[in-house]
């Protein structure tokens, strides 16, 4: 008599199958995750320096803020910037992650600052961090 069903190694090779394929999608799932927040990091990079250039034009280059300022986070060090810039932004952009490794700072390069050995003195830039390496990505002002 021929018995119908699966035997225990058909039903085994068959769920491993499955679970290998449900760990593939979810490894490209996440990266297509970082990519979209890597997008977003530099579409919002792209805003606030739009933002900063227009404010820098109207008050004579000056931006009466500290050095290093973080933005757009709940991390923020300051209220200077977001008020700077509130006739051109109607708020400042959060990155997708919100915390304290990732966020945008941004940077007025002084004598003797750490970013004065990497670039000139007297330069604003955004660094942002861009996954899964955390480089850093640098957006220049002026």
């Amino acid at each position: 008599m021929k018995q119908k069903g699966f035997t225990l190694i058909e039903l085994l090779v068959v769920v491993s199958v499955i679970g290998l394929m449900a760990s593939i999608v979810l490894v490209s799932l996440n990266t297509a995750r970082q990519k979209a927040r890597n997008a977003r990091r530099l579409a919002d990079a792209h805003q606030i320096v739009n933002a900063l250039h227009l404010y820098l034009a109207d008050s004579q280059g000056m931006v009466g803020c500290g050095a290093v300022i973080s933005i757009g986070t709940d991390f923020d060090t300051g209220q200077c910037l977001p008020t700077a810039l509130s006739s051109y932004m109607s708020r400042l952009p959060r990155d997708p992650i919100n915390d304290a490794g990732a966020q945008y700072i941004y940077y007025i390069c002084t004598e003797g600052s750490a970013c004065n050995t990497q670039f000139a003195e007297g330069r604003h830039f955004i660094r942002i961090n861009l996954e899964p390496t955390q480089a850093n990505q640098y957006f220049f002002i002026k």
